[in-house]
């Protein structure tokens, strides 16, 4: 092979490698919205710590939450007269504060049929707010493999009891 068909050649599979490297999905990638659905980035969850604080109080690790401290942030108040979250709407929810075990996640209305079999409308979330704006962990339907919400459970599991409530746990964030 000649010096330039060789370069040719190799500059074509890298650059077909680094095109097929933009697919690969990673745990933080969005998952394909349907129409008038909201996808949340992470620009969507900065300064989330400026939003309406919520003391949750402390959690003995009994029930099923992360022991410690726990704190919510609420970017919108529902509109006066509903139970519905308005599309866009996010909750973060700060666990285990001031323990080995702190953890932050997030619920973002997304509306349309997203997550059907679950709590109607919202995604869940796992962030790392180390840095502002916080960067997503992972995303959808609930924890990927591996992963849980206290260690042993996942998000549409305690939020079903809401259902009522827009799957919203906890009259103080509405």
């Amino acid at each position: 092979m000649t010096p330039s068909r060789w370069l040719a050649v190799s500059l074509g599979l890298a650059l077909a490698g680094a095109a097929c490297g933009d697919d690969v999905p990673t745990a933080a990638d969005p998952p394909p919205a349907t129409s008038g659905e909201f996808i949340a980035f992470e620009r969507d969850f900065a300064g989330f710590q400026g939003w309406r604080k919520v003391d949750l109080g402390v959690s003995d690790g009994l029930s099923g939450h992360t022991p410690g401290g726990r704190v919510a942030y609420v970017s919108a108040s529902l509109p006066a007269g509903t139970r519905v979250a308005p599309r866009g709407g996010i909750i973060v929810h700060v666990t285990g504060i001031d323990t080995e075990t702190r953890r932050v996640f997030a619920m973002a209305k997304r509306g349309g049929d997203y997550n059907a079999a679950g709590a109607r409308g919202w995604e869940w979330f796992e962030l790392d707010d180390s840095s502002d704006p916080p960067r997503i962990v992972w995303r959808g339907l609930g924890p990927p493999n591996g992963e849980s919400y206290a260690g042993s459970t996942e998000c549409n599991t305690c939020h079903s009891a809401a259902a009522s409530d827009d799957y919203v746990l906890g009259p103080e964030l509405r």
